[in-house]
């Protein structure tokens, strides 16, 4: 074989090619530039990141709180509540360390398409299993104490334990029907895909207020009004009528750390709410700037607000899980020492019930 031939032939091939086609004929400077940038993967990742550890470090800020709290006189304190309260802590952690899953599993895994599906079912039924979790001992904990602070004495606990079990069971239907619009709705995947806004949009945006902003105010109202009147209660009564025992500098601080816990809660819902609305407004007005980074900022945003807004819930549990002695009583927020007259009024109620040890 020549080499001087197939030099030469060589050559002549690629001037050919050359003049035939001249697109092919750049210079240096009109190479696209190659260089890295960002993908959508890794900005949402980036995401999470941010919005993840502010609102994990302020859940756990809460619940060591509420912990220290239940620790207090734990002899006094109520069996069932306490159920409640940890049934809170681990569903939110449950649901803090899913949601943190779901959203880095492909560091997790070799992300292999047949995957993907089996992780976003798996993610979608770990939520809405987690929050149906919380539904029901948000039920229980309102069931358990409504009576108690309303000065509702006619209780009884079959009732009670009927009446649970139903709002245990419409709370796991509530977060089923709630979770169910996210297979179609809100996936990374068709908003990757759809960058338009369509009817169905305007739907989800709705849906996405309604799911977590709605519930939150209505849940963090409730718990503040349970406060408040709590509180005013037992500033104008004897400090004896709060559920734990201690002295008045435990009491007060207790009460005050509760408050402060509240207040800090609102501030920063209805801030995160605020910005949250201006962003959603921003995507309807300008659908070319509604990246599936925004969608998953909301997202985050909202799944974490909601999550915060629980933890409410668990202070005012161990503020209010006291034993029913104090709170229960015929004379509502005062103090009462005579403890048997309440059971007295149980016997008279419902003469076939035995005095329930829960009270003694």
């Amino acid at each position: 074989m020549d080499l001087t031939t197939t030099e030469t032939f060589t050559t002549d091939m690629m001037e050919d090619i050359l003049t035939t086609s001249p697109t092919l004929s750049m210079n240096v400077s009109d190479v696209p530039d190659i260089s890295p940038t960002p993908t959508p993967d890794v900005m949402c990742s980036k995401v999470v990141t941010m919005t993840t550890i502010p609102m994990l470090g302020l859940a756990i800020v809460i619940n060591c709180i509420t912990l220290a709290m239940v620790s207090c006189d734990p002899k006094k304190r109520n069996t069932r509540s306490n159920i409640y309260a940890a049934s809170f802590f681990i569903a939110e952690i449950f649901y803090a360390l899913n949601t943190l899953v779901a959203h880095y599993h492909r560091y997790f895994f070799s992300t292999p398409e047949q995957y993907e599906n089996v992780i976003a079912h798996g993610y979608l039924f770990m939520e809405f299993a987690s929050r149906g979790a919380m539904a029901i001992s948000l039920g229980g904990v309102l069931i358990d104490r409504y009576r108690a602070i309303f000065n509702v004495t006619s209780y009884c606990p079959r009732q009670s334990l009927c009446v649970s079990c139903c709002y245990a069971l419409a709370g796991w239907l509530l977060a089923l029907l709630l979770a169910v619009p996210f297979l179609a709705g809100l996936t990374d995947y068709w908003y990757s895909t759809y960058h338009s806004l369509r009817p169905f949009d305007v739907y989800t945006g709705v849906h996405t207020a309604i799911v977590y902003f709605l519930p939150l105010l209505v849940f963090s109202l409730a718990y503040n009004i349970l406060m408040c009147r709590l509180i005013s209660c037992s500033s104008r009564q004897s400090l004896d009528s709060f559920a734990a025992k201690g002295n008045h500098r435990q009491r007060a601080t207790r009460r005050n750390l509760a408050t402060v816990m509240i207040v800090t809660v609102i501030a920063f819902v209805f801030t995160w709410l605020l910005y949250l609305s201006v962003r959603v407004i921003e995507g309807y007005f300008k659908p070319e700037d509604f990246q599936p980074i925004n969608i998953a900022a909301l997202r985050l945003a909202g799944n974490y607000v909601a999550y915060l807004g629980l933890s409410v819930c668990s202070v005012l549990v161990c503020v209010l899980c006291g034993d029913y002695k104090s709170l229960d009583s015929h004379r509502g927020c005062s103090c009462c020492s005579d403890n048997q007259n309440f059971v007295t009024k149980i016997e008279q109620a419902w003469p076939s019930s035995k005095p329930n040890p829960y009270y003694v």
